[in-house]
């Protein structure tokens, strides 16, 4: 399709005005008609030169989209022709797939070169996303017409689990800078507590984990670094009833579980220890048993990539009697959910407690960001101070329920949605140091 360019509307609007005064003086108002449909046949003209496949289109993007995080995605245009092309790129990727441009839409491509235009693609919902090929609008630099191109092709994107804050712990890790994601240094004093090996001392390092001795030879602060009892087990039992489907910000409650349940599995199974999933509604719906196989986090990935909220409540009795059933041998069974009411919650507390004589149950729950900015609000009207005392309601149930399952030597956990991955994994870590499992 050939049409105008911005120059050729710009020139197209000033004779539109200027013919206005044909009204006084009639020839002048015909020139200008004359010179507008001139201009016309000047656009069709230079248009119809433009080659109709001048550009050649390639599309870069990951093996798979961080839920959440922004990622990478290249358009390459390359210029065959043997004159430069001045381009400008159209977009329309699917509502939950946010596309910011960080190089602009539009460029100059030499002849016989190609040129970059980088976005930035964040997905907010996991599952298989489908990105069209753009639409090329392209001509001479400065020229008159422009040829419109919808490119053929497609890009199908996977949104996956939160994978980068994977890579930027084991980039961390290896830095000896965990601290900077949150992740607090553990001081290992409990059960299994091992000599490794000597390395230099760390800003982030204990001090009373220095070697005179060592230090004294080489004459730099050198430390112990010792390792704690591997091959334990982790069990992660994530809820995947309607309740967990509710919006907590940018992602719902299960978009943060799931992130949190990857993030530990990385982090458990770096440190030598076994890791399974399990996903519950009303009955069991998934179930990877603890295992330190080679992939074993990549197939909890998977599981976890395609795990949506279904349209039950939550079972806990069915999900102890299940764990209890496969007589696996002592874990922590980190139970990440949010009972929808008083009985849910009281069914949970009883079910963690028949965990107990087996396993090292813990109670995850996730606070509302919405009722607690109600809780924060100050009424201005008898609606608002109505909303304020039902929010004050629930706020007092959830603490009676994390009190009785303290006051029952059960292990809880309550964090706001996005503190909730950082947060489970230092508790692990604290669990580990203590040796409680």
């Amino acid at each position: 399709m050939i049409l105008p360019s911005g120059r050729a509307l710009q020139i197209g609007g000033a004779l539109a005005l200027l013919s206005i005064g044909g009204v006084l003086h009639p020839p002048f108002g015909w020139a200008c008609v004359g010179v507008l449909a001139a201009l016309g046949a000047a656009v069709l003209v230079e248009g119809t030169r433009l080659p109709g496949n001048a550009l050649a289109w390639r599309r870069r993007v990951p093996v798979r989209l961080s839920l959440g995080e922004p990622e990478p995605v290249v358009e390459e245009l390359r210029n065959p022709a043997s004159f430069p092309l001045a381009v400008r790129l159209a977009l329309a990727p699917p509502p939950d797939l946010a596309l910011v441009a960080r190089s602009g839409l539009d460029a100059v491509v030499p002849p016989g070169a190609g040129v970059e235009l980088r976005f930035e693609a964040t997905g907010s919902r996991r599952g298989r996303r489908v990105l069209p090929a753009p639409v090329l609008r392209y001509g001479r630099p400065g020229g008159l017409a422009l040829r419109r191109v919808i490119v053929p092709g497609e890009t199908v994107l996977t949104v996956s689990p939160n994978v980068a804050r994977l890579r930027r712990y084991e980039v961390l890790r290896q830095a000896r800078a965990l601290s900077a994601i949150g992740l607090h240094r553990t001081r290992y004093s409990g059960l299994g507590e091992e000599f490794d090996h000597l390395r230099l001392y760390g800003r982030d390092d204990d001090h009373r984990r220095i070697h005179w001795k060592a230090t004294a030879r080489r004459g730099v602060p050198i430390t112990q670094v010792v390792r704690t009892e591997r091959g334990q087990t982790v069990l992660v039992a994530l809820d995947v009833s309607h309740w967990m489907g509710i919006s907590a910000g940018r992602l719902s409650r299960l978009d943060h579980a799931v992130d949190a349940a990857l993030f530990l599995a990385h982090v458990a199974r770096g440190a030598g220890d076994q890791v399974g999933l399990v996903l519950f509604a009303h009955e069991v719906v998934a179930f990877l048993p603890p295992s330190s196989r080679p992939g074993q986090v990549r197939r909890i990935m998977d599981v976890l990539s395609v795990a949506q909220p279904r349209p039950v409540h939550p079972s806990y009795r069915n999900l102890a009697r299940h764990l209890i059933e496969r007589r696996l041998r002592r874990a922590l069974v980190a139970v990440i959910s949010e009972p929808p009411d008083p009985e849910s919650a009281a069914e949970l507390t009883a079910a963690l407690a028949a965990l107990r004589s087996r396993h090292l149950p813990l109670a995850v729950s996730l606070k509302d960001p919405v009722l607690g900015s109600l809780l924060r609000e100050e009424p201005a009207d008898v609606a608002a101070l109505c909303r304020r005392l039902a929010a004050r309601e629930v706020e007092e149930e959830r603490e009676q329920r994390l009190r009785r399952q303290v006051q029952r030597g059960l292990n809880a956990l309550d964090v706001a949605p996005g503190e909730l991955s950082v947060a489970l994994v230092n508790r692990y870590l604290e669990l580990k140091a203590r040796g409680a499992l």
